[in-house]
């Protein structure tokens, strides 16, 4: 049977689009449960991984990677933005100085040399952890 044309589309402006099962603000049923549950949050992933890749090679769920790959952003390593060091070390550095309770306010030339010249084989959470050696 052919549409008329004034049947309106599932993906016409007047009508809401409906999300996606687990989109955040979304309705659900628990596994086993009779009850309709509500959720209203954002979730943010990050790996280090190529996820894409692991689907290719089946050792990452295809369901899985296209309901998380919503709005990727990448974020390239710290040692591929040196410019960044500077600001990040003084931001860790006002946090720490306030938990130890003294006020430290620079570095020398040589600490910041270092950070700046430093390999950083990880993420930023590798340049907290260093901050935050004692």
């Amino acid at each position: 049977m052919a549409r008329s044309s004034s049947t309106k589309s599932a993906t016409s402006p007047s009508r809401p689009k409906q999300a996606p099962p687990g989109y955040p603000g979304t309705e659900f049923k628990a596994v086993g449960d009779t009850r309709t549950k509500s959720a209203n949050f954002r979730l943010i992933i990050a790996t280090n991984k190529d996820l894409k890749a692991m689907v290719a090679e089946g050792t990452f769920r295809e369901d899985l990677f296209y309901r998380i790959n919503i709005f990727p952003i990448q974020v390239p390593p710290l040692r591929e933005r040196r410019d960044d060091i500077p600001a990040l070390a003084f931001h860790f550095l006002s946090i720490f100085s306030k938990d130890v309770g003294k006020k430290v306010t620079e570095f020398s030339e040589g600490a910041m040399s270092l950070l700046v010249n430093y390999d950083w084989p990880g993420m930023c959470g590798s340049s907290r952890m260093l901050c935050n050696a004692r």
